[in-house]
Parts: C-alpha cells; sequence; structure tokens
C-alpha cells in the first residue's frame, strides 16, 4: 500500500501518514526548447513539472502498520474510519478510490512514455524530422498526461460515480494513449 521512511537518528522519532495511497511520479519536464524543424515551432508548449500529485485516500478498513529497525520488524494494526463528511455508501466509497488508483497507473504510464520520449527526442540530431517528429510526440503525450491528471483531480474532488463527461474524457485517455504507444514503438524501433 504504502512505504515511509522515517528518521533513523538515535532517540524519539514519528512518521506521520496521511491516510493516502502512495503518491504518483513526479512529471517527467516537457519544456524543451522548440525545433527549428517544426513547422509550428511558434506554438507553446504542453504541460509543466509540477511535483508529485497525492495518492487517492485510503478505504476504511484496518491497517497493518510494520516498522522495520534494521531487521527487527514490529507490527501493529490501525482502524482508518470514514471522514465524516463524506456521506457515500461503502461500495461507491470504494469504486471511487478504486478509480483513482486505476487513473493513477493510467498517469504514471503516460508520464514514463513521457520520460521515454524525451530522452530518445534529446538523442536526436537537432533541426532533423526525426527530432520534430518526437518532439511533436513528447508534446501529444504531455497534453494527454495533462488531461488525466485533470480527470484524475476531478473525480477526487468529491466522492461519487464519474460523470458521462468524466467517462468519456477517460476513454478519450485510453484510446488516445493506445494510439500514441503504437506512433512510439514504431519511433523507437527506427
Amino acid at each position: 500500500m504504502r512505504s515511509l521512511d522515517g528518521n533513523t537518528d538515535r532517540g524519539l522519532n514519528r512518521v506521520v501518514w496521511n491516510l493516502r495511497h502512495e503518491s504518483l511520479p513526479r512529471a517527467h519536464n516537457v519544456e524543451r526548447p522548440r525545433d527549428p524543424a517544426r513547422a509550428d515551432s511558434g506554438r507553446g508548449g504542453f504541460g509543466f513539472g509540477g511535483g508529485r500529485p497525492g495518492g487517492p485516500l485510503v478505504v476504511p478498513g484496518t491497517y497493518t502498520v510494520r516498522l522495520n529497525v534494521e531487521g527487527d520488524v514490529h507490527e501493529t494494526t490501525v482502524d482508518v474510519g470514514e471522514d465524516p463528511r463524506i456521506q457515500a455508501p461503502t461500495d461507491v466509497r470504494a469504486a471511487w478510490t478504486e478509480l483513482q488508483l486505476e487513473l493513477g497507473e493510467l498517469y504514471s504510464d503516460i508520464n514514463e512514455l513521457v520520460g521515454e520520449a524525451i530522452a530518445h527526442e534529446e538523442s536526436l540530431e537537432d533541426g532533423s524530422d526525426a527530432r520534430a517528429a518526437a518532439q511533436l510526440l513528447r508534446e501529444e503525450l504531455a497534453e494527454l498526461r495533462t488531461r488525466a491528471s485533470s480527470v484524475r483531480g476531478s473525480i477526487s474532488g468529491w466522492v461519487g460515480p464519474a460523470t458521462a463527461d468524466q467517462r468519456s474524457t477517460i476513454e478519450f485517455c485510453y484510446s488516445t494513449l493506445e494510439r500514441l504507444r503504437t506512433r512510439w514503438d514504431a519511433m523507437a524501433t527506427d
């Protein structure tokens, strides 16, 4: 579920779990100089570096806490209750958290491709058609990552099923990722 690193100094130390799943990876930076070979080089860039998007809140229940001190493992359990401000049936709450985890995986998959596209782009000759094509793909992936992050953020703002518009955006993200991954696979093997 989540691993937390704490201070290992001698004495009393504290680690705080914010009752969230693991944070998403930091966005790969996509702000790159414009390639003069691109006909549309006047366009603004997509995406931004940013921090790590937080994971969704855990579902209420009993969780095991393990403290590992130089191989000596101590265990206990902790009961996590529902936030009293959240008024939703347990199954709706669980589905809401599961959808956020799924969208976190989608974001991570896209982000990984963005990183690979950046590295590929940087390996190509400045001004070449291949680099311009790699730059365009990187920008499209970064825009897709922004959309996936945005819909995940809008879903995390309230507990309940996704709206029709959110479901449509999610479907768009998955189908676009498939199309862009196919382009990336062809580009990476050239």
